[in-house]
């Protein structure tokens, strides 16, 4: 049939009743006449009986249908939509840590309405997180068109699987993960701006082949002479799993008893602060250990620019960051997505430069700029703070490794290309065990996740060091 439309009901209608009034007429022929319908009359009548028992079953279902959408639209314009509290916040109503523990079993047989609140909640986080994900990455692309950086490269807005049975019950509350970087530990902005992807499961190890030799093509040096010929070779990359986490114990007491179920809070905090710490400290500085992470900073082959000055100025350092993007650019052969990380104490160090006539060389973008090194945008401890006039926008990353060189007293500048490393994340995961502490009345908390990384262009980082990266006087 075709889309009812108040038109076509009512021609429907007007033929049905035009069809009830022939058949009326054939019968009063009749009727007047005292005789019975001709064969010719009956047919007509039986047509027109049919006929009028199809119309009113069409009818019958378009006015229905517009009765539907009468009542939905009507519907829609009554009900107002209002948005339920979420299953764990700070009105502290339940407890996410005692609900973890109490689905466990912990507390003695497992507490179904607590197992219930925890699949509610990690439903509700495939909401939350979608949306703060998508807010915080606006506002992150607003600040850096500011200051013409252009967008964010589309890995670097990681957005994690909440899926219940995929880890969903073992996401955090939001107003915890609110306050990760609010406690005293750095972040993760380094490892964000990689190319996040998840962690496929059952496996100790991510191979990513590689080429290590192309084919070559040429001028043809006459006709029917050779062409240019050259086999390819290739080889692959290696991203060994490991597993990074925690545990702390605390005392049934404090776990039953805390005021406010504080307790949550502090923990989490804690524990998923400096999880994110130890993660973005892998990516860049590796984890020391032989079949493990191996930072990029310590990948073979990447770019470096040594920078010797017995006595530095901020003036100074420009040439040397113009060559670590140079060697990143001839070497990658692609400049787009590029990124500088610097310790917090070398940008602030930088900031407070002054040219010969005690010009600022980093000045605010609102400002009329005299051959400045960079604009600035607001103060930050890690994260999106500058651009360099060279094109790259510069990031504060508290990880950055202060340590290196002879006096152990130099950091590092880096340069990357983030979308040329991936990084292979799993879930984070928060487990609660009894057992173990069961003589003492107490219970383990536990984090941890999956991660590996790989490395696809070492030539996608430069790293720069040397004597004139001392640790400034004062910063």
């Amino acid at each position: 049939m075709s889309e009812a439309t108040p038109t076509l009901l009512e021609t429907l209608i007007e033929k049905r009743s035009a069809m009830a009034d022939e058949a009326q007429a054939i019968l009063d022929s009749a009727a007047a006449e005292a005789r019975d319908l001709t064969e010719v009359e009956e047919a007509r009548a039986s047509e027109l009986h049919e006929e009028m028992s199809s119309a009113s079953k069409e009818i019958e279902l378009r006015e229905s249908i517009a009765r539907s959408r009468f009542a939905a639209e009507k519907a829609s314009r009554s009900v107002e939509v209002k948005s339920e509290p979420l299953t764990y916040d700070r009105s502290y109503r339940h407890s996410y840590f005692k609900d973890l523990a109490s689905s466990r079993g912990i507390f003695g047989g497992i507490d179904a309405e607590a197992d219930a609140r925890l699949q509610r909640h990690a439903k509700e986080m495939d909401v939350e997180l979608t949306k703060r994900v998508a807010s915080r990455t606006a506002k992150a692309e607003s600040e850096m068109r500011s200051l013409g950086a252009g967008e964010l490269n589309a890995f670097e807005r990681r957005a994690g699987n909440t899926t219940v049975g995929t880890g969903g019950t073992f996401v955090p509350p939001i107003y915890m993960i609110d306050d990760w970087i609010a406690f005293l530990r750095f972040g993760r902005p380094f490892v964000n701006s990689l190319r996040n992807v998840p962690l496929p499961a059952g496996t100790d190890s991510i191979n990513i082949p590689k080429l290590t030799t192309g084919t070559l093509t040429g001028a043809q040096t006459a006709n029917n002479a050779a062409l240019s010929n050259r086999d390819i070779a290739d080889t692959y990359v290696t991203a060994p799993v490991q597993t990074l986490g925690g545990y702390v114990d605390i005392s049934l007491q404090l776990l039953e008893q805390s005021p406010n179920q504080i307790i949550d809070e502090i923990l989490m905090q804690d524990m998923a602060a400096d999880l994110a710490l130890q993660i973005d400290n892998a990516a860049l500085n590796g984890t020391g250990s032989s079949g493990q992470i191996t930072g990029l900073l310590n990948v073979s082959g990447i770019n470096t620019v040594t920078y010797t000055d017995a006595s530095p100025t901020q003036a100074k350092l420009w040439s040397p960051l113009a060559q670590g993007l140079s060697q990143l650019v001839q070497n990658r052969k692609v400049g787009d997505g590029v990124t500088c990380f610097m310790h917090p104490r070398r940008y602030y160090y930088l900031a407070a430069g002054l040219d010969s006539s005690n010009r600022p060389l980093i000045v605010p973008s609102s400002m009329g700029a005299y051959n400045p090194q960079a604009t600035n945008g607001a103060p930050a401890a890690e994260g999106y703070v500058a651009n360099l006039v060279l094109g790259v926008p510069v990031v504060l990353d508290g990880s950055i490794p202060t340590n290196v060189g002879a006096g152990t007293n130099q950091d590092t500048i880096i340069f990357s290309r983030g979308d040329d490393s991936i990084f292979f994340e799993s879930e984070p995961r928060f487990d609660v065990f009894k057992e173990v502490l069961a003589s003492t009345a107490a219970v383990r908390f536990r984090a941890y996740e999956y991660v590996a990384l790989a490395s696809r262009y070492a030539t996608a980082i430069t790293a720069i060091n040397g004597t004139g990266l001392v640790a400034p006087s004062g910063f």
